[in-house]
């Protein structure tokens, strides 16, 4: 089968830090793509990346046929936590194969969208996906209260992927970036503290 880009860029980032890494042979069911060993330990990976749906072709069609670039518009997708949360969910059962004995599991996305349909901030969205939608409860004063307007609760709320009880065979979830310039990588790991 033909490797994605994203598997290109995870096999590059290990060899870029010494760290051998064995495609999982595929198999009838759906398996992780990868494993590699560290201290004895095996791991685990399986990578997924993210790329425009209908609706983001449609605007970089739109971009291209722009005469002028004060016509642009900034553009963020309201689904894009929700793509974050699917590459956790379908990564989740292709681990779940092989991480049988407590072996730790890891997840990789990789946005290869355009610049213009790119999440403007990929960290916070994965965290939303794993843990839930940020929540901020503010106090407000009234007229029995002398308090100001405070913040008295910042937390994670509704729709997360990771629970005790859900996807706990992922041991973190990773986002892997592309410098645009130098194709230099970067790896930032999620830990699940549920698994």
């Amino acid at each position: 089968m033909k490797m994605t880009q994203s598997e290109k860029n995870i096999e590059r980032l290990f060899l870029s830090i010494g760290i051998a890494i064995n495609k999982v042979p595929e198999d009838s069911e759906k398996t992780p793509d990868y494993s590699f060993s560290i201290n004895g330990q095996s791991i685990y990976l399986e990578v997924k990346e993210i790329e425009e749906n209908e609706e983001e072709r449609i605007i970089l069609r739109k971009l291209d046929e722009l005469d002028e670039l004060d016509e642009i518009q900034s553009y963020e997708s309201k689904e894009n936590e929700n793509r974050f949360r699917s590459g956790i969910s379908k990564g989740n059962r292709q681990l779940k194969k092989r991480c049988k004995n407590g072996e730790p599991g890891l997840v990789v996305i990789q946005d290869l969208r355009s610049f213009f349909t790119k999440s403007f901030n990929p960290q916070e969205e994965m965290k939303q996906a794993m843990f839930g939608d940020h929540v901020t409860w503010c106090s407000v004063p009234n007229q029995y209260n002398q308090y100001h307007s405070r913040v008295v609760a910042d937390n994670f709320g509704r729709n997360r992927t990771t629970t005790d009880k859900k996807n706990t065979t992922i041991s973190a979830v990773a986002l892997l970036f592309e410098n645009y310039e130098t194709r230099e990588l970067t790896l930032l790991i999620h830990h699940n503290p549920h698994a």
